[in-house]
């Protein structure tokens, strides 16, 4: 029996699939990653200037990069990438808090809620004119898999790890703090690494379909 010809829309589909399944690879690797890192630094994996805080910041980092290099290449999408790579600097500043903390008092880390209210006048500015390419982000793979990244890393790694929930559910106060970044930090990272999968999905589902038009 012959078979007939995917369509062109048949074959996007399945690319997008194929992306998909790649991404959750990527995840999965990153969890067994972070078991072997566990055996090997124990608690050192999650304390301040920790490898899984250094891990964060590279992919924040990393990232940003990408939202603005593509932010510098397509103008259609310009202030909705600009944003997006605005939030990940603030949450690139807000993960050295500890080092704020210590050589930047009082302001320490807040200065980092500049950059969002950079994106916010940014995209403002962009959907007075045409508002298109944010409902065309809205409707894309991307904000998915971002909406995704915000559902891990705000309920499940800043409401999961809440101190009060650790110290209810364990009855000690012994070291929630240890007990609530055990809880935290892994989350964070899975979180970020999903930012940047979105990042990556960004061009595929939007960039480079538009750049073939």
């Amino acid at each position: 029996m012959n078979l007939t010809p995917l369509t062109a829309s048949e074959k996007h589909t399945l690319f997008t699939l194929c992306r998909h399944a790649v991404y959750i690879g990527i995840q999965l690797l990153v969890v067994f990653a972070l078991w072997g890192m566990g055996s090997a630094f124990k608690e050192g994996l999650i304390e301040e200037y920790g490898v899984l805080e250094n891990l964060q910041s590279g992919v924040l980092l990393l990232t940003s990069v990408i939202l603005l290099g593509e932010a510098a290449r397509h103008e259609r999408y310009r202030a909705i990438l600009f944003s997006l790579a605005m939030c990940t600097t603030a949450a690139l500043i807000r993960e050295q808090d500890a080092f704020l903390d210590e050589h930047l008092p009082i302001i320490s880390w807040k200065f980092c809620f500049i950059f969002p209210i950079m994106g916010l006048a940014a995209l403002w500015r962009q959907i007075r004119t045409d508002r298109a390419p944010l409902f065309d982000f809205f409707r894309s793979g991307s904000f998915g898999i971002m909406l995704m990244a915000f559902v891990t890393i705000v309920p499940l790694a800043q409401c999961l790890g809440h101190r009060h929930f650790v110290i209810d559910v364990l009855g000690t106060e012994e070291d929630p703090r240890l007990i609530r970044r055990f809880l935290e930090e892994p989350f964070e990272l899975m979180g970020y690494i999903q930012i940047l999968l979105a990042a990556i999905e960004f061009y595929f589902d939007l960039l480079r379909k538009r750049s073939r038009d």
